[in-house]
């Protein structure tokens, strides 16, 4: 009885460090199979990483490579448009030039006319005063001091009148209708012959060789009872002396 129990005793024991051994190594290999998984968790981490850097490198080289093209293409725009920006101005530069001699030659031709007209002026024979005197050379709007009807060939005669007699001096008188105050018409009239005065000045008449007068409504010309003999009466005369 003692030996069998001691047997049992023996083969429990070593059952039971059959088991536990069995126990063991089956706990080993359940730890073994964690670190492997934890392993090959990493490796594909790693992959994923270079796969993500490779990307992001590919990337960057194609968007360097498109700006450089893009870079090239804005700057043969660029040069395109200087080339035009430049012909643009050599054009408006050209017809610049055109226009500046074109404007020069209108001046010279204007000039010539100009001597040639005081050429024919100085040297064609002056009307005589009584021819001159108290004639029209311009006429007035209502309430205006500005010509608005000026006799070119009395004008012209005027002055060859006067510049072939340098010792001769002209008085002008200026007119107003019958409208308004009397002190009005008086000033307007007035405004009138000095209106005249500085035309004739422009052509080359000295000032001191000019009177002007204002008369107001004396000595009318026409009726101041129509438009027709008003207008008529705003005037300028002149008297060489």
């Amino acid at each position: 009885m003692a030996f069998n129990l001691d047997k049992n005793e023996t083969t429990a024991s070593a059952t039971n460090s059959s088991d536990k051994a069995s126990t063991s190594k089956f706990n080993l290999a359940k730890n073994d199979a964690p670190a492997a998984g934890a392993a090959q968790k990493t490796g594909q981490s790693k992959k994923w990483l270079f796969a993500l850097l490779g990307l992001l490198v590919a990337g960057g080289a194609g968007w360097y490579l498109l700006s450089g093209s893009k870079q090239s293409s804005g700057s043969g725009n660029n040069t395109e448009e200087a080339i035009a920006s430049d012909t643009a101005k050599k054009i408006i530069t050209a017809a610049d030039t055109a226009l500046v001699l074109k404007t020069q030659t209108d001046t010279h031709a204007t000039v010539a006319k100009t001597v040639n007209n005081e050429t024919v002026s100085t040297t064609a024979a002056a009307l005589p005063a009584s021819a001159l005197n108290n004639q029209i050379p311009a006429s007035f709007a209502k309430g205006s001091t500005s010509p608005n009807d000026i006799d070119e060939m009395l004008v012209r005669n005027i002055i060859v009148f006067l510049q072939q007699n340098p010792a001769a001096s002209i008085t002008i008188n200026g007119y107003a209708s019958s409208e308004g105050t009397i002190a009005i018409n008086q000033e307007i009239s007035q405004l009138r012959a000095t209106a005249f005065k500085q035309i004739l000045v422009s052509k080359g008449i000295a000032a001191n060789r000019i009177i002007t007068t204002g008369k107001g409504t004396d000595n009318p010309i026409a009726p101041n009872e129509t438009e027709e003999g008003r207008q008529k009466n705003r005037r300028a005369e002149v008297v060489l002396q």
